[in-house]
């Protein structure tokens, strides 16, 4: 693709991001794609209604809390990045945006729960649920206006939170095993294409830099630990349990690589931009 067809196709992009409804059916959009990797897997719960068999849009959370979460930061990246990269004016195209992500996520909300309510689960299980997905939607719609709306510095601590998303949810969407470690890269080298534009000589820079690689290596924990506290078995919810399992991520070397990743493009990228600058003002 020459430059100036990309440069149309942009401009093509941008043009139509200023209609409403493109912006609302763009958050839908977003929680379509965002649902692939359950979309594209074996049936999961069924539940029968007469003659017809409907399938839950959305995971059981206790059975399968990390995907949830998954499909949750991916829908939140989409529209968050499409704002900040596309829309001209990002405020209005981010709660429009914001609204579609609500309308497909509260559609596929009661989708789940009516299949789920009449398949064979107890009380305690839609209760666990209802409660998870709701706070995963409130969550959706923090981290899309952080990355839309948030200064660079903010917009980096959001894409922390998400760095590892995007290379798991294409891991689930392709389903190859030999790629699936190259992939996790992929989100920690976006982190670091921002704090390189962010750039290290400010000191609140360097607390920048330092609070996102922190919130990056700690994630995996978090959600490990979220994933077991959400469990319906007593012995995943014990302290001891929840312990060993958010250690067990932290001490992981790969987590470790992934932030040197990051460490090492953003550095390279500032080097790359001081020196840039250096001769422009030359």
């Amino acid at each position: 693709m020459s430059p100036r067809t990309t440069s149309r196709f942009v401009s093509a992009v941008r043009s139509a991001l200023t209609v409403w409804w493109v912006q609302w059916l763009l958050g839908i959009a977003a929680v379509v794609l965002a649902l692939l990797p359950w979309l594209t897997a074996e049936p999961g719960i069924q539940a029968t209604a007469g003659q017809e068999a409907a399938t839950s849009l959305l995971p059981l959370a206790s059975k399968k809390p990390h995907l949830l979460f998954l499909m949750g930061g991916a829908s939140a990246l989409l529209t968050g990045l499409g704002t900040r990269l596309l829309a001209d004016r990002r405020g209005r195209c981010a709660v429009l945006c914001g609204l579609g992500l609500l309308t497909g996520w509260t559609a596929a909300i009661y989708q789940s729960w009516t299949v789920l309510r009449t398949a064979v689960l107890d009380v305690e299980q839609l209760g666990v649920h209802l409660g998870l997905t709701l706070s995963m939607v409130v969550g959706v719609l923090v981290l899309h206006a952080g990355l839309s709306l948030a200064p660079l510095g903010g917009f980096s601590i959001a894409l922390a939170v998400l760095s590892l998303m995007p290379g798991y949810w294409l891991g689930e969407v392709l389903a190859v095993d030999a790629v699936q470690t190259h992939l996790d890269f992929l989100g920690p080298i976006m982190l670091g294409i921002a704090l390189g534009y962010l750039g290290f000589a400010r000191g609140s820079a360097l607390l920048l830099w330092c609070a996102a690689l922190l919130v990056q290596w700690i994630m995996p924990a978090v959600l490990s630990v979220a994933a077991s506290f959400s469990s319906s078995a007593e012995d995943l919810r014990s302290p001891n349990n929840l312990w060993a399992v958010g250690r067990e991520q932290l001490l992981q070397l790969h987590h470790v690589y992934l932030g040197l990743g990051t460490l090492a493009t953003a550095m390279l990228l500032s080097v790359i931009l001081l020196f840039v600058r250096r001769a422009r003002h030359r």
